[in-house]
C-alpha cells in the first residue's frame, strides 16, 4: 500500500531500559545539508566534500559535543562523510553513549570534536512512562516499546500492528499521525505496545526485514505477543490488536491463536494480494483521471507477469526477460531490478497472496471493529470492511462492528474529498510533509475508545 529528525521533549516521563541484550541507537541530533560549490571553495576545498550542519536539536549530543550551525563535517570516526544521506548511515550504526569522534571545519579551521551519542528521545503523552524490551526472535532480539499511562495500573493495552514497511515504529517525531495516536491511547488510560520487525530499529541478530516473507514476519508479531503477555502493569484479559494497513492483515493470524480482547482493523485488505494489485491499479489509475483504455491494456499487457510472479512464484529475475517487461513489473510491483517489490523481499507478497484471509478471520472469536477511511484510496472501497463485519456476524452473531471514518485517508490525516486527497497524493514533497504533520484526524480515537469501552463494559467517552 502506498503511501528528518525533529528536536522533541519527554514531557514528565520516565525512561526504564529493561533489555539485556540490546542498545539504544544513538543520535547526534543535527539536520545535514548538502555542501554548495560556493561553500566549499569558501572552506578552502577544491571540492564539496562532507556535510554541513544546517540545524541541530536543542540539548542535542552535537550541542554537547560543541558543535555549531553551519559546521562542516567531514569525518565521522575517521570514516570520510560523502553525503547528508551517508553521514545519517554512518551515525545509525552507533550507539547511546558511545563515543564519536567527528573532524569539523570552522570558520575555514579544522577542529577535531569528541563526545558520546545521545539517545533519541521520545514526545511521550504527558505523565506516561515507556520501558524499553526486547523480543528473541531468529536467533536474536527485537525492539519493543511499552507505553503506559500515570499510575501503577493494571491497564487495558493496545498492541500496534504496522504496515509492511520496514521502516521504525519508535515514532519519535511529535508531528507523526501514529504518535499522535499513541498519544491519545496513553491519555485515556490504555497502554500501548508495539515491537520493530526483524533488522529495524534497535534490533540485532536478527534477519534483515528487507530479506524475509511474510511467515517469517509474521512469526516476529507472534513472539510479541508471547512477550506482551509476560510484562508488568497490563491486564492481559483487557488486550486489543490495532491492525493498521497490513496489520490488519496480520491480526487474525495472531487473534486466532491467542483470542484477545478484541481485535480493531483500519485499512487492510480482504481478498489475494495478487487481486488486489489488479484492482488497486484500476481503481488508483481511473481515480487519477487516466485514459481509461489505456489503463486496461496496461493492465492485461502486464497480467502474465504477475501470473508468473504469484502463481508460478517465479523470482523476478526468472521470468523478465526483456527491458519491456522488466518496466512493466516495476510499474505493477515497484520492483527495483534485483530482489525487491515495494521494498519488500519479492517472496514477502508471494507468501502473502497464498494465504486465505477470511479463512484465519473465521477462526477469531472476539469482537472485531473493522474500519474504512472515507478516502481510504489504499484500501480502495469499504467492501472489504463491510465483507469482515459480514463475516465476523455470520460465524459468531454480535461479534463485528464496522465504521465509515468520515473525511479521513489511509494515514489518519483529514481530507475533505477525494479531490483534495489527489491533490495530496501528487503534490509536491514540502507541501506534503506540512500536511502531514498538522492534519491528524485527532477524532479518530474517539470510535475506538467507545467501541474498546464497551468490550469492556465501561461507560462511552
Amino acid at each position: 500500500m502506498r503511501i528528518g529528525l525533529l528536536w522533541c521533549a519527554l514531557v514528565l516521563s520516565v525512561t526504564v531500559l529493561q533489555a539485556q541484550h540490546l542498545k539504544r541507537s544513538g543520535t547526534l541530533g543535527i539536520y545535514p545539508a548538502a555542501l554548495s560549490a560556493t561553500e566549499a571553495l569558501k572552506a578552502g576545498m577544491d571540492a564539496p566534500k562532507g556535510i554541513k550542519v544546517a540545524k541541530m536539536m536543542p540539548g542535542s549530543a552535537a550541542e554537547a559535543i560543541g558543535i555549531a550551525e553551519g559546521d562542516l563535517v567531514l569525518e565521522v570516526n575517521g570514516e570520510a562523510v560523502e553525503s547528508p544521506a551517508g553521514i545519517v548511515a554512518q551515525l545509525g550504526e552507533l550507539s547511546a553513549g558511545e563515543e564519536v569522534v567527528l573532524t569539523t571545519i570552522r570558520d575555514g579551521r579544522k577542529l577535531t570534536q569528541t563526545g558520546l551519542m545521545g539517545a533519541r528521545p521520545l514526545p511521550l503523552a504527558p505523565g506516561a512512562t515507556i520501558d524499553f524490551g526486547e523480543v528473541p526472535y531468529g536467533g536474536g532480539h527485537l525492539r519493543s516499546f511499552l507505553e503506559k499511562p500515570e499510575g501503577e495500573g493494571p491497564f487495558p493495552v493496545i498492541y500496534f500492528l504496522q504496515g509492511y514497511t520496514c521502516q521504525t515504529v519508535e515514532h519519535t517525531s511529535p508531528h507523526s499521525p501514529m504518535r499522535k495516536l499513541f498519544n491519545q491511547w496513553v491519555s485515556n488510560g490504555y497502554a500501548v505496545f508495539r515491537v520493530e520487525k526483524p533488522g529495524v530499529g534497535d534490533s540485532a541478530g536478527t534477519p534483515d526485514c528487507e530479506s524475509i516473507d511474510f511467515d517469517a514476519e509474521l512469526l516476529a508479531f507472534k513472539a510479541g505477543y508471547k512477550a506482551l503477555l509476560k510484562q508488568d502493569g497490563i491486564d492481559t484479559e483487557q488486550l486489543f490488536l490495532y491492525g493498521h494497513s497490513l496489520g490488519g492483515v496480520v491480526a487474525p493470524f495472531l487473534a486466532a491463536e491467542f483470542q484477545p480482547a478484541g481485535v480493531m482493523a483500519y485499512g487492510f485488505v480482504l481478498k489475494p494480494w495478487k487481486d488486489y494489485m489488479f484492482d488497486i491499479h484500476w481503481d488508483q489509475r481511473i481515480r487519477m483521471g487516466e485514459d481509461p483504455g489505456q489503463a486496461m491494456a496496461d493492465l492485461q499487457s502486464g497480467r502474465h507477469l504477475l501470473n508468473a510472479y504469484f502463481d508460478d512464484e517465479l523470482a523476478p529475475a526468472e521470468f523478465l526477460k526483456t527491458d519491456e517487461d522488466r518496466a512493466a513489473f516495476a510499474g505493477l510491483m515497484s520492483y527495483d531490478g534485483q530482489d525487491h517489490c515495494f521494498g519488500r523481499h519479492y517472496s514477502f507478497w508471494q507468501t502473502l497472496d497464498r494465504k486465505n484471509l477470511p479463512a484465519e478471520w473465521q477462526k477469531v472469536n472476539c469482537p472485531v471493529l473493522a474500519m474504512y477511511g472515507e478516502y481510504d484510496l489504499a484500501a480502495i472501497d469499504d467492501r472489504g470492511a463491510k465483507q469482515l463485519f459480514a463475516l465476523i456476524n455470520r460465524e459468531h452473531p454480535g461479534n463485528g462492528t464496522f465504521q465509515l471514518i468520515e473525511k479521513t485517508n489511509h494515514s489518519l490525516l483529514k481530507m475533505d474529498n477525494f479531490e483534495a486527497q489527489l491533490d495530496f497524493t501528487t503534490g509536491q514533497s514540502e507541501v506534503r510533509a506540512a500536511y502531514y504533520q498538522n492534519n491528524f484526524n485527532d477524532q479518530f480515537a474517539d470510535g475506538l475508545f467507545n467501541w474498546m469501552n464497551g468490550v469492556l463494559g465501561k461507560p462511552a467517552n
